[in-house]
C-alpha cells in the first residue's frame, strides 16, 4: 500500500498516539508540479480538511458552517473513491484523525445524516492510509467509547473495523463531553489546540 506521505514515518509516541515524522526534511515539503496536480484532483477533500479544525474550535463556526464542511467532506470522499486520491501522499495523519472525529460528531448530533456518514465510513475504511489512523488513534477510540453503543457498532461495521470493538470496550469509562454542536463559546473541543491542530501532533 502507498505510504501516508513521501519521506514520513507514521510512528507511535510513548502515549500510543500517532506522530508524523519526516526524515531529513521540514514539513510541509515544497510542492512539486505533481503535488500541485494531486491537490487539484483532491480539492474538495483538502478544503474540508482545512475547515474541520476551524469549525471544531469555534462554536459559532460550528453552528454556521459544519453542514457545509460535512458536505465538502462527503463530496471529497466520493471524489477519492472514484479517482484513488485517498492514497495520495498529501494528507497529514493529524488531518485524517480530525476528519474521523468530525464524522463521529456529525453522526452523533444528526441522525438524518446516518446514510451519508455510513457512505463516508465505508469509503474511508477501505483506504489503507485512513484506516491506519482509525486503528491507531487513541482520540478516535475514546470518541467511539463515548458514543451510544448502537452508533459505535454501526460506524465500526461500516468502516470494516469491527476488530476495534474490543479495543474500545477496554477503555475506561469517561464522562461524556459536550459535543462540538453543544459547546458554548470560550474553548476548543477536546483534542484540539488553540491553533486547531490535534494535540498528539505536537506530542503534548
Amino acid at each position: 500500500p502507498a505510504p501516508a506521505c513521501r519521506g514520513r514515518r507514521a510512528m507511535f509516541t510513548e502515549r500510543g498516539d500517532f506522530d508524523d515524522r519526516l526524515e531529513g526534511a521540514t514539513w510541509p515539503l515544497p510542492l512539486s508540479e505533481q503535488d500541485v496536480a494531486l491537490r487539484q484532483r483532491a480539492a474538495r477533500l483538502l478544503e474540508a480538511l482545512r475547515r474541520i479544525p476551524l469549525v471544531h474550535y469555534d462554536a459559532k463556526a460550528w453552528e454556521n458552517e459544519h453542514e457545509m464542511t460535512f458536505s465538502l467532506l462527503r463530496k471529497g470522499c466520493l471524489d477519492g473513491a472514484s479517482n484513488g486520491m485517498l492514497e495520495a501522499p498529501i494528507y497529514a495523519n493529524s488531518q485524517i484523525e480530525a476528519a474521523w472525529l468530525f464524522l463521529l460528531e456529525v453522526r452523533r448530533v444528526h441522525f438524518n445524516r446516518r446514510k451519508q456518514i455510513q457512505e463516508c465510513a465505508r469509503i474511508l475504511g477501505a483506504s489503507y492510509n485512513w484506516s491506519m489512523v482509525l486503528h491507531g488513534s487513541r482520540k478516535i477510540h475514546e470518541a467511539l467509547r463515548r458514543l451510544p453503543q448502537d452508533i459505535c457498532l454501526e460506524l465500526l461495521e461500516d468502516a470494516n473495523a469491527m476488530e476495534l470493538l474490543e479495543v474500545v470496550r477496554r477503555l475506561p469509562d469517561q464522562p461524556r463531553e459536550r459535543g462540538y454542536g453543544e459547546r458554548g463559546a470560550g474553548g476548543p473541543p477536546s483534542g484540539f489546540s488553540a491553533a486547531g491542530e490535534t494535540d498528539w501532533f505536537y506530542g503534548s
